[in-house]
């Protein structure tokens, strides 16, 4: 099956503004439990969306600047978020709030947001082929994701460096996938 994944970054983080308006080395932004999106990184979510492809389904980290910039790139559309997208690092900045508190958070938007349990699969790719592709099993074309993440969750998996992966970016791949 062939497969586009459309990599979002999120936008700007109050955590990225407290990790890049410091000195070099400054560690702040890890203790920030779960960080929303700045004024900024909201707006420029809002500007993505005259360039944000079509999308079968849309995927997101657990991590509430990735839903936020998901909603608000994708305003008429629900976002599933789902295990292995988060960012891979430690730090408070990278633990969820429980689902209470991101519901409190998100307001109006968390009807939106559809939770799935966690899988024992290894990575994304391998949960990708399990539990999302057989649900277009039965398309002729490509099926076509837009996947909101972090920069080095795409560093990772589309190799390349921080300074390419700029907050909302967006980075699409094209994969041949069994099913």
């Amino acid at each position: 099956m062939k497969v586009n994944v459309s990599f979002f970054r999120h936008g700007e983080s109050q955590a990225n503004i407290v990790q890049h308006e410091m000195k070099c080395g400054d560690i702040r932004h890890l203790f920030m439990r779960d960080p929303t999106l700045t004024e900024s990184g909201k707006q420029k979510s809002v500007k993505s969306q005259e360039t944000a492809p079509e999308a079968d389904i849309i995927i997101s980290s657990q991590l509430l600047r990735a839903i936020q910039t998901g909603l608000w790139t994708y305003p008429k559309r629900f976002i599933h978020v789902i295990p292995y997208l988060n960012e891979l690092g430690g730090g408070r900045d990278n633990a969820p709030h429980d689902k209470e508190q991101q519901k409190e958070i998100l307001g109006n938007d968390f009807y939106r947001v559809i939770f799935t349990e966690s899988f024992p699969e290894v990575n994304f790719m391998i949960y990708l082929q399990k539990h999302i592709l057989p649900r277009f099993k039965n398309k002729k074309d490509t099926v076509n994701i837009s996947m909101f993440t972090h920069s080095r969750f795409m560093k990772k998996y589309l190799k390349m460096t921080l300074s390419e992966l700029p907050n909302n970016s967006m980075v699409t791949r094209e994969y041949e996938l069994d099913v």
